[in-house]
Parts: structure tokens; sequence; C-alpha cells
């Protein structure tokens, strides 16, 4: 998931209309994963990437 959100590129005409929202339902699911009980430390730091690129594509589609 972090290798294919760093690769897209929010500015590409054929794709711009689609990424915020794409985005924001990907960013909300994952959030939800973050906390769970049964998340153990190696996910966690993996969710945590994954958040903090899907945020800063996010900020670069403004």
């Amino acid at each position: 998931m972090t290798d294919v959100a760093v690769h897209i590129n929010p500015m590409n005409p054929t794709i711009r209309s689609h990424v915020r929202p794409i985005f924001e339902q990907v960013y909300s699911q994952i959030l939800h994963q973050r906390t769970p009980p049964t998340t153990i430390a190696y996910e966690a730091s993996s969710i945590r990437l994954i958040i903090h690129v899907i945020n800063s594509v996010l900020m670069s589609c403004k």
C-alpha cells in the first residue's frame, strides 16, 4: 500500500479528480486499524507510515 501511495502522482490529469476521494476513504479505514489491541508492533509501524504517506498525498491535492 505504501509503495502504491508513494508512486501516485496526484497532479496527473487522468486521475486527479479521483485521488482525493479515494485516499480519504483509505485514510479513514486505516485510522480504524491502528488501535485494535491485536495490532502488533510492526503492523502499527506500517500503519503509521501509510497514514503519513497518505496524509502527504492529500496535502498535495489541495
